[in-house]
């Protein structure tokens, strides 16, 4: 988070950032949400607060699913190319 602070401090709101799966963690994207601003990244399947059924879905080639969290402030969508993709938004 402290990464993102030095990055994002002087930077208003409604602006959109992206990473990897080694920066999203879901205290990053809430901290971001209360600034108003808007995060997307791959997420690692062992993260904690993410929707549980990311962990347990199987996917065929060239499948989606949408997973919510229970408070609706978090969208996540999984999906198989060649492997497995699971971002949030």
């Amino acid at each position: 988070m402290k990464v993102f602070d030095t990055l994002l401090a002087n930077i208003g709101r409604g602006h959109h950032a992206f990473a990897d799966r080694w920066y999203t963690t879901r205290i990053l994207i809430d901290h971001m949400t209360r600034r108003s601003q808007y995060f997307t990244g791959t997420v690692q399947i062992n993260r904690k607060h993410f929707p549980l059924d990311l962990r347990t879905q199987h996917l065929v080639h060239m499948e989606a699913r949408i997973h919510k969290t229970t408070d609706n402030k978090l969208l996540c969508v999984s999906w198989k190319d060649k492997k497995a993709k699971k971002p949030c938004f």
